[in-house]
């Protein structure tokens, strides 16, 4: 007795976009084509889905192939669904779905997914995969004009500096289904940490990717977008859709650190990191072409058919089969659902119990350290700091307490961050122990901007400001962090300081609203 070959799959990737437009589009054959010469690659054979009837099933040794292909009034489907063993268990089973719809007066629309599962009823571990892009994307967007909202490239649209409000009106607009990825470039070298044109291979058709021409190109959009969506100095951003009031926080910030640490590891692999985190995502949207349209239409066309009493008998156990089918397709993504919001809870626990065991490890002085970040003047900020980070990391002058002392900014929370950046993230990263821009991490981390010079001009004119002694030595005060452009001494910032590269220490010479210039 045979018996059937039970094949759970779970959709993992999923794609949909518009091939052509309403006036310009190709012909289905030519869509096809491309669908032939791909699928004819994974079974080694010649295809032809154009000559095929309605519903063709075809099998090469492990590659089984459906098309069917249903035409009524003026909307023709096609679907085909071609599965194959992993390479590695053949228990373990790979398929990739490609639904295409021909209308009328619109533009073609196609919908690829990519799903995977076990064969048989044995229960099974969660298989460990890497996600893939099925090869049909890439080769349909570098053959015909496709759309998702706007234009699907192969390659990074390159942002320049008058057309960044087209980046900007891309971001916050309602059509906009897909999530941009912004990659830009490192102040210093000028050239991008990660691989744009490997991100935007791998994610194409599920984001829409932009590199930016020149360093310049972010400060422009965060004058348009603001500082908390910003991105700069070699980080890498994804914008999900938005549709009004958005918080920042939503929308991933790669920073130039995190990418270029432990060797560049992450920024390496940053595409295969996008790729399963929107092929994750992907799978929650509407595809635009799916299996149950497909199934409509084709009771339809067998509806159409019918004739007399005994074929509506006939069509009515066909609905009732097909209602059957659905209900328990229906009634498995149910179990399916509360499966995954068990292992949501569990994960939850799970970080929860991590979170609180992480905090619990911590000292009490680490706990204040990170903790006690409000005073009530910037003298009481710096005095905390003296107590909690040796001289061996940094060192305050007299001349830096006293300004301290008489400074009145009113927000002492940012000194105390300031000068914890200056001894902890500036400290390691010209020590060489960490990685990164410092200009990109000021602005992130403390929300200061980091300029690592001073004019020679500046330096030499007002010498007594830009000078300091220490050690028995003259260091230039030629670093600072800055806050504000006010007069108003309430609302302004400056902290000169000196690297000591023999000894690794920072030296703080001045704290206060700010130092002289020639237009002060």
């Amino acid at each position: 007795m045979s018996t059937t070959q039970v094949i759970k799959m779970k959709t993992i990737y999923q794609t949909s976009f518009a091939i052509g437009t309403a006036d310009e589009k190709p012909s289905l054959d030519e869509v096809l084509k491309i669908i032939d010469d791909w699928s004819s690659k994974r079974t080694q054979s010649c295809l032809n889905f154009s000559q095929m009837g309605e519903e063709t099933k075809l099998s090469f040794g492990d590659v089984s192939l459906d098309v069917i292909k249903l035409s009524r009034e003026d909307t023709s489907l096609v679907s085909l669904a071609l599965k194959h063993d992993d390479r590695k268990d053949k228990e373990f089973k790979w398929g990739t779905a490609i639904h295409l719809k021909e209308q009328s007066n619109s533009p073609h629309k196609v919908s690829i997914t990519l799903s995977n599962g076990w064969s048989g009823t044995t229960l099974r571990p969660e298989a460990e995969y890497q996600v893939s892009r099925p090869a049909i994307v890439p080769m349909l967007i570098d053959t015909f004009n496709c759309y998702n909202f706007k234009h699907l490239m192969t390659q990074p649209e390159i942002l320049a500096r008058e057309n960044v409000s087209d980046l900007v009106g891309a971001l916050y607009s309602k059509k906009r289904t897909l999530p941009i990825v912004l990659v830009t470039k490192d102040h210093i070298t000028e050239r991008p940490i990660v691989n744009p044109i490997e991100i935007a291979k791998s994610i194409v058709g599920l984001a829409h990717v932009y590199i930016c021409k020149d360093k310049f190109v972010p400060f422009k959009i965060e004058d348009s977008i603001g500082k908390s969506m910003s991105c700069y100095g070699g980080a890498v951003r994804i914008y999900w859709p938005i549709h009004g009031p958005t918080d920042p926080l939503l929308h991933p910030l790669i920073t130039p650190q995190r990418l270029t640490e432990r060797g560049g590891v992450r920024a390496r692999n940053l595409h295969f990191e996008l790729l399963e985190k929107l092929a994750r995502e992907s799978i929650s949207r509407v595809a635009e072409v799916s299996l149950e349209e497909i199934q409509e239409m084709r009771l339809k066309l067998k509806a159409d058919v019918f004739t007399g009493q005994r074929d509506y008998e006939e069509l009515a156990d066909l609905y009732a089969k097909e209602n059957d089918r659905l209900s328990k397709e229906n009634s498995q993504l149910k179990k399916d659902e509360e499966t995954l919001q068990e292992k949501i809870r569990t994960l939850e626990a799970k970080v929860s119990g991590l979170t609180a065991s992480f905090n619990n490890s911590k000292g009490k002085d680490e706990d204040e350290k990170l903790t006690n970040t409000s005073f009530r003047s910037v003298e009481e900020a710096v005095n905390r700091v003296r107590e909690i980070y040796s001289e061996d990391q940094l060192v305050i002058l007299g001349r830096a307490q006293k300004g301290a002392n008489k400074c009145l900014y009113d927000k002492p929370e940012v000194v105390f961050k300031a000068l914890e950046w200056l001894a902890t993230t500036y400290l390691n990263t010209r020590k060489g122990e960490l990685k990164g821009d410092l200009i990109q991490s000021a602005m992130i981390q403390i929300e200061l901007h980091y300029r690592p010079h001073q004019s020679k001009v500046t330096m030499t004119t007002f010498e007594s400001e830009y000078y300091a002694e220490y050690d028995g030595k003259k260091i230039p005060l030629n670093e600072h962090l800055r806050k504000g452009t006010s007069k108003d001494p309430r609302h302004t910032l400056s902290i000169a300081f000196h690297y000591d590269q023999s000894k690794e220490k920072v030296v703080v010479g001045f704290i206060g609203q700010h130092q002289t210039t020639k237009s002060t």
